[in-house]
């Protein structure tokens, strides 16, 4: 018991100096000795803030299956979002402005980039 303690202790001081490689190998101890909803949430957010995408969604979809109505796996999934929406906005910004004479050029070049797009969050989001 007093392991887990220390483990706990040590992840704390670990998060407050964001060493996330380091608290994502204390979670993964303690996830293996037994498997808590907020340990796999907590891995989650580390793993978003070194950006490892697939491991966040992973981490996400597991703890949505042990608990459909945990919100803070919603979050943390829907976070990924965020970047992916600005750059789509930069990249369609430039488009507009690069296509403004052709818009039936452009907007097959839209689609065509919404396609690619949502196909590549599909197989993201299939992990």
């Amino acid at each position: 018991m007093t392991s887990k303690v220390t483990e706990r202790i040590e992840l704390a001081k670990l998060c407050s100096s964001k060493e996330w490689s380091k608290a994502i190998r204390i979670l993964d101890s303690l996830l293996a000795q037994s498997c808590v909803i907020q340990d796999i949430c907590n891995r989650a957010f580390c793993y978003s803030q070194l950006e490892l995408h697939k491991h966040v969604i992973k981490d996400c979809d597991k703890a949505l299956q042990l608990d459909p109505k945990l919100l803070q796996a919603y979050i943390l999934k829907g976070s990924l979002h965020f970047p992916l929406h600005f750059k789509l906005t930069a990249f369609t910004g430039v488009l507009r402005k690069s296509l403004r004479n052709s818009r039936p050029l452009r907007l097959d070049l839209e689609c065509r980039f919404w396609i690619w797009i949502s196909s590549g969050m599909a197989s993201l989001s299939g992990l």
